[in-house]
């Protein structure tokens, strides 16, 4: 079984970083979750998530084009769900 590193480099090719919370929200609710969170940068939470799952870059370009289909309640309670792991409440 490989171990997922600890950190990942910012320009590894495998991963996508968002700091969008909206963006972040729409692809977990989507069904892709991101695989680390760096908070490196207090002023500055980068979602990092695997490009290479199938289905990502079509929701990712959905979302950027207004077409990614989300349920308005269950995407509000992922962003409540993504503070709270920001902030740590």
């Amino acid at each position: 079984m490989n171990k997922e590193p600890e950190r990942i480099p910012l320009d590894h090719p495998d991963f996508f970083y968002c700091s969008d919370l909206p963006c972040a929200a729409a692809l977990e609710e989507a069904g892709f979750r991101h695989r680390w969170l760096d908070n490196s940068n207090p002023r500055r939470m980068v979602f990092i998530f695997n490009q290479r799952e199938a289905g990502f870059e079509e929701a990712l370009k959905a979302y950027r084009d207004d077409e990614l289909p989300v349920i308005p309640r269950l995407y509000f309670d992922r962003i409540r769900a993504l503070k709270t792991r920001i902030y740590g409440g």
